[in-house]
Order: structure tokens, then C-alpha cells, then sequence
């Protein structure tokens, strides 16, 4: 018996998929990306496999799992050259995209490069190059010191604000949806501003509240005991809230500051949604 799991785009098109893929069970709960298998779900319903729509395989199951992977169809070149003025003082530039762009990158290398730009692919693991996450920028890591700005072709903020945020050059995001080319900076550093406030409200904080997912792809309990366990031996007081959707009002009252161990989505985009200081791994000083 097979499940399909659908993100929110695929919505209208799920029936067609399911009878394509001759599935019985439709998962009808959110998917937040490839992280996001539902595999004791599945095998709870008596399934032997899983049908993924949209994305390209992250983690390692041991369910069966098959990827759909999406590509979109989209006028990219036309867009590109009515935006390529925005960075005209760029000479090296380091491209970048989601899965369901990939098939363009070839056209979009060759259109930069006709208009005299040298043009860097990077490579990583686990993805397709050029491909990025929001918790995964070796593409762009790897090419970081022969790029003067990263150009993303893709249709949200997340995955390119990772590597703004991470990496200290310009990074721009032609979004396929609204036609615009974006310099990513301000909102850079607004973020920037807000994970410095955080951090700083963390260091006075005696309750502490260490976000464990248990999504397959997000689950790091390992790393939330070893955090437990330090922040007891330095006299706070600290629990794990372990948790499948990561929700603001699921979280207790008397928790005074968050540890984000699942997706760093949720203590960038989502962060005023808590109400509370919330940091991620890769800022957390003990």
C-alpha cells in the first residue's frame, strides 16, 4: 500500500498524482520539505511505501520512498535580462536555485556569461549543483571565495537568506513569480539585528526550552541532551518540548528562552511569532 505526501502547491493537482501513482492513502497533514517524511506515519497505516511530491531525497528512511521531483516552466531568460542592470557591478557572480529550477541553470550561466560575467556553480553532498536549503548552503560555500554576489533563481526568501546571512557577500533573489530581482541585504540585516537581540536576552534567561522536532530530516535529540545537560551542570533550568509541527502556542508559559534544534526556518522567518528569545545551533554559546 503506498501514501502520498504533497506539499500545499500541489493541492490542487494531488487526485491526478494519486491516480498516476495508483495510491490508496492521500497524507493530508502539512509537508514542510523532503526533511519532512512521515515514515512511522506511514508504516502505522500499514504502507510499505512513500510517494514525495516536489522535492529532491535529504534523508536516508527505511521506508521506500519515491521522489517526484517538480520543475517549473517559466519564461527565466526574458526575466533575467530585464534585471541583469541590478548587477552590472558584479563581475564574478555565484548561482544558485531550488529543485524545481534546476533545468534553467545551463540557459542562465550562458546568458550571464554573454553578457560578460564569469559564473561559479558550486557543489555539495547531498544536492544537485547549484541547489540550496534553507539548513544547506555548501554550493554556495564552496564557491564563496571566487564570487563577488550570488544571484538565486527561486520563488521565496529562505533558502537565499542562509547564505546572506551566513556568507558576507551580496546575495540577490530573482523571484519567478513577481518578475523582480531582489538585493537581499536589508532584510539581511534586520534578521542580523534581531539574532544579536536574542542572543543577548539568552544570556540572562534561567528557564530554558530546547525545540526538538520529530520529523526524520530535523530530529537532533542527540544534540539537544548534550545542550541539557550543560545548561543544568551551569545551574539553569532546561527542558526538552519535543514536538512534530513546531507551533508558538504549544510552547510553555514559564519558558523564558528557546533553543531551536529542527529547522533554523523557525528562528528566522518565524522568530516574532514566539515572543520569546529563540536561537539556533549554529548561535548558541554556552
Amino acid at each position: 500500500m503506498k501514501l502520498l505526501q504533497f506539499p500545499e502547491g500541489f493541492k490542487k493537482k494531488v487526485l491526478e498524482f494519486a491516480k498516476k501513482e495508483d495510491v490508496e492513502i492521500i497524507w493530508c497533514e502539512p509537508c514542510y520539505g523532503a526533511c519532512d517524511i512521515p515514515e512511522y506515519e506511514a508504516k502505522t497505516l500499514g504502507c510499505n511505501e512513500i510517494i514525495h511530491l516536489g522535492h529532491s531525497k535529504i534523508v536516508n528512511t527505511k521506508i521506500k520512498v519515491k521522489y517526484l521531483e517538480m520543475r517549473e516552466k517559466i519564461e527565466i531568460i526574458s526575466l533575467l535580462k530585464k534585471n541583469l542592470h541590478l548587477i552590472k557591478n558584479y563581475k564574478n557572480i555565484g548561482l544558485l536555485t531550488s529543485v524545481q529550477f534546476l533545468d534553467y541553470l545551463n540557459d542562465i550561466k550562458k546568458c550571464l556569461e554573454e553578457n560578460e560575467k564569469n559564473v561559479f556553480i558550486g557543489k555539495s553532498k547531498n544536492l544537485y549543483p547549484g541547489q540550496i536549503l534553507g539548513c544547506n548552503i555548501e554550493a554556495a560555500e564552496e564557491i564563496k571565495n571566487a564570487v563577488d554576489c550570488y544571484l538565486f533563481i527561486g520563488s521565496g526568501k529562505f533558502h537565499p537568506l542562509g547564505v546572506s546571512i551566513k556568507i558576507n557577500k551580496p546575495v540577490f533573489c530573482l523571484n519567478v513569480e513577481t518578475g523582480k530581482l531582489e538585493d537581499l541585504s536589508d532584510i539581511t540585516e534586520k534578521i542580523k539585528k534581531q539574532r544579536i537581540i536574542a542572543k543577548s536576552l539568552s544570556k540572562d534567561a534561567k528557564v530554558f526550552g530546547i525545540i526538538v522536532s520529530t520529523k526524520i530530516g530535523q530530529n537532533n535529540i542527540k544534540k539537544a541532551k548534550e545542550i541539557l545537560k550543560k545548561l543544568k551542570e551551569s545551574g539553569k533550568e532546561a527542558y526538552i518540548l519535543a514536538m512534530n509541527e513546531i507551533k508558538p502556542e504549544k510552547i510553555p508559559e514559564k519558558i523564558e528562552c528557546l533553543i531551536n534544534t529542527a529547522c533554523p526556518r523557525i528562528a528566522i522567518e518565524d522568530a516574532i511569532q514566539f515572543k520569546k528569545p529563540i536561537i539556533n545551533l549554529d548561535e548558541l554559546e554556552l
